[in-house]
């Protein structure tokens, strides 16, 4: 973030950021994983497993894509 923000600053162009809280739990898993659990079945990313910071991205680079972002 901060290396886009001085490139919009050198650019002289607007520049928004955000936070979604709790974003790896938004991504969906590829894979079972099994954990002791009370009732119910997770169907979303577990927080603190190595799967959730990927499906995270992998969602979030799916969504974008339909949009005017770019990579940098």
């Amino acid at each position: 973030m901060n290396t886009a923000t001085a490139i919009a600053a050198e650019e002289d162009m607007e520049a928004e950021n955000g936070d979604i809280d709790t974003a790896y739990l938004y991504g969906d898993v590829e894979a079972e994983i099994y954990i002791d659990q009370s009732d119910g079945f997770i169907v979303q990313a577990l927080y603190g497993t190595t799967q959730a910071v990927r499906q995270w991205n992998s969602k979030r680079n799916q969504q974008s894509r339909g949009s005017k972002f770019q990579a940098l």
